[in-house]
């Protein structure tokens, strides 16, 4: 496999934080073994992606149009502090009740996105998940039209390997 071109891919969903360790321990990896490669955090990608979407604020019975309004227009500062370094717990802890807040107005009926989680139907349920995902409208889909050529990266990538930090299995 020397000489190929490989792209390394963290998916969505998991806590956005800090960037998932395992890409840049297996790119490190890969070049020792002189393979060029690339990697992508689709998991930060994908909760960037969803804070631009201010057009999503949805006045469900959770979230009323002035909640949803000033939620669009806190969110930004919200990930701004998050992505930097909070001055203290009381903004830090701001930060993330607000951008979870913002994740939830925008999450589609039945699904809750938040900082740490992602909820469809019972949380605990693999089938209403993969339910969830099979449908053609559900908010991955939605993800991936908009970046799909940013996740596969430029046409000398030969081979594609996934870094996941759990799987979901059938017993």
């Amino acid at each position: 496999m020397p000489h190929e071109s490989v792209r390394l891919l963290f998916p969505p969903q998991f806590e956005p934080f800090q960037g998932y360790l395992s890409g840049p321990y297996l790119r490190s990896l890969l070049r020792l073994l002189g393979v060029s490669g690339s990697l992508f955090d689709a998991n930060i990608d994908f909760y960037e992606w969803l804070a631009a979407q201010t057009d999503r604020t949805r006045a469900s019975g959770e979230t009323n149009d002035a909640a949803c309004a000033f939620l669009r227009e806190t969110v930004g500062e919200a990930i701004t502090v998050l992505k930097g370094s909070p001055r203290t717990l009381a903004e830090y802890r701001w930060a993330v009740s607000a951008t979870d807040e913002y994740l939830r107005a925008v999450s589609p009926l039945g699904v809750k996105i938040g900082l740490t989680h992602l909820k469809v139907g019972n949380r605990y349920s693999s089938t209403d998940l993969r339910e969830y995902l099979s449908r053609g409208d559900n908010i991955f889909e939605a993800y991936l039209e908009n970046v799909s050529s940013e996740i596969l990266g430029p046409p000398s990538v030969s081979t594609y390997l996934l870094s996941l930090d759990s799987l979901i299995s059938r017993r």
